[in-house]
């Protein structure tokens, strides 16, 4: 079952209030039941705000999150308060936290609240943690409201903007209309208090990271680097960032 979190006062003060009282071990949550927190509002809990709140439907090929599993992880709130331990999913269709009591209620908290979120993976070889922020200033068609996955951190914080939206095909024989979420994205730097979307061309990379072109040209006759490879981008990024 998914419930919905709604509040019409700070969002990172009514989450926090609503988190720390959905994450007792004994919290229960009826239905369309209204409840006082510390902050002195009230928040209603539905399965429905204006809108049916909906599992994907079935025809739709895909799935809307990040990843499909629930990962432990944890939240960070605007108001830097955090909560950790926790199963999450990350919907990158309307960029939104989803997570899960113990009694495997699932709850969607609303955009604005949530800062950061943290998935840890540990079902591959090597144990991975995906860092998720928000927060930035808009750019193209983002806001300060959507998650960008984080790349690298630094003086240079390397970030990946990830959408899903639905996809229709029509079939040309049986006329048949195929629905599938398909991902999209584009990559940023966040340097200096500004977003830049970035261009995989070796020129532009090199102008980035100028202010240490000796260390930078070091790197470079030691590895082969691809400037049209995300992954190489990043090693550099992390090795400048990591420069005194």
């Amino acid at each position: 079952m998914t419930r919905f979190l709604t509040y019409s006062a700070t969002p990172a003060a009514i989450a926090a209030g609503v988190l720390l009282l959905l994450l007792q071990p004994n919290a229960a949550a009826a239905q369309d039941a209204v409840m006082q927190n510390d902050f002195e509002h009230k928040i209603n809990l539905y399965n429905i705000n204006g809108k049916p709140i909906v599992n994907t439907p079935l025809d739709v090929a895909g799935t809307p999150f990040f990843l499909e599993q629930w990962k432990n992880g944890s939240i960070r709130l605007f108001n830097d308060q955090v909560f950790d331990h926790i199963p999450l999913k990350v919907d990158l269709q309307h960029q939104q936290v989803h997570f899960r009591k113990p009694d495997n209620n699932e709850y969607l908290i609303d955009a604005g609240a949530v800062k950061q979120v943290l998935l840890r993976d540990s079902t591959g070889p090597l144990p991975v943690t995906d860092t998720f922020q928000c927060g930035f200033p808009p750019i193209d068609n983002q806001n300060g409201q959507n998650f960008y996955l984080v790349l690298a951190g630094g003086k240079i914080t390397f970030l990946e903007s990830m959408r899903k939206s639905i996809h229709e095909e029509q079939d040309g024989f049986s006329g048949e209309i195929k629905k599938e979420f398909r991902l999209y994205d584009d990559y940023y730097f966040f340097r200096q208090g500004k977003m830049e979307r970035i261009k995989k061309d070796k020129a532009y990379i090199l102008n980035a990271l100028k202010d240490k072109d000796s260390e930078i040209g070091a790197f470079l006759e030691k590895r082969k680097i691809s400037f049209r490879s995300i992954e190489d981008i990043r090693q550099l990024i992390g090795y400048y960032n990591a420069l005194p």
